[in-house]
């Protein structure tokens, strides 16, 4: 059968891996989080250096399910800035 005749199947396309990084379940999430982007402009280095320092355990991240994107708190942000003087 060709596709797009009746009773033909479609095939689904293969699903990728999830991440399985684990999710910080934490209450003291403030209302406000910072972006990547904000972050790198805070700390004056690129999106990469900052994503380079959640991989690394250098600033914490905070996400809401393991393949969400990269949020911050920003009192971590500015230990991290205390930290680099």
């Amino acid at each position: 059968m060709h596709v797009g005749q009746p009773g033909a199947s479609i095939q689904q396309p293969a699903r990728l891996a999830t991440d399985t990084r684990p999710v910080r379940d934490d209450t003291s999430v403030p209302k406000r989080l910072l972006t990547t982007r904000e972050v790198a402009e805070r700390l004056s280095v690129s999106v990469f250096t900052v994503r380079g320092f959640a991989v690394r355990g250098v600033l914490p991240v905070v996400r809401f399910t393991p393949t969400s994107r990269m949020r911050f708190r920003p009192g971590d942000v500015d230990r991290l800035v205390e930290l680099s003087r």
